[in-house]
């Protein structure tokens, strides 16, 4: 029996030593893991520094944007006035060519039969304006008319699009 003791003491002694060399080996790798600690806490340092950057950045982009949306906006809102101004400027001239208030004429048409050559180029009493051309139809005048409100509403839009630039820029 005192060999199975002796046995028991030094299987005992062994664990002992086992974890002994454990601990010493656990001793090492800590220390090795504080370098890897230390390694680990300056790249977490650098990386918050470029996280609080990084949120700094996103507030100016945020303002910006906000900044942009209000300046967007305004011009929307200027835009829609224009249009609407524009609407009630050519119901009202439809009203003044029908009411024949609003007469366009053609100032290269002239109606009048004269012979003397002279006589239609010089500037004599009563022509200073030069010969007055003929009256265009209605219809036609409705078309022209038409025709430069659609002109109108591109310059606006074109307006509205460049002040949308000019705000983007800034």
């Amino acid at each position: 029996m005192i060999a199975w003791r002796l046995y028991a003491y030094l299987a005992l002694a062994a664990a002992i030593l086992l974890a002994l060399g454990v601990a010493v080996y656990k001793i090492d790798k800590n220390g090795y893991d504080r370098a890897t600690a230390q390694f680990t806490a300056q790249r977490l340092q650098e990386a918050t520094e470029a996280n609080i950057a990084l949120s700094g950045i996103t507030l100016r982009y945020r303002e910006k944007e906000a900044k942009w949306a209000q300046q967007s906006a305004a011009v929307s809102k200027e835009y829609q006035k224009r249009i609407a101004a524009n609407e009630t400027q050519r119901l009202a001239d439809l009203a003044a060519i029908d009411d024949r208030t609003l007469v366009l004429r053609d100032p290269s048409a002239n109606f009048q039969t004269c012979r003397d050559s002279a006589a239609e180029t010089s500037f004599g009493p009563g022509r200073r304006d030069g010969a007055k051309g003929g009256e265009l139809p209605s219809a036609t005048a409705r078309f022209l008319l038409g025709l430069a409100t659609e002109a109108d509403r591109i310059v606006d839009q074109l307006t509205a699009c460049q002040l949308i630039m000019r705000s983007e820029r800034e």
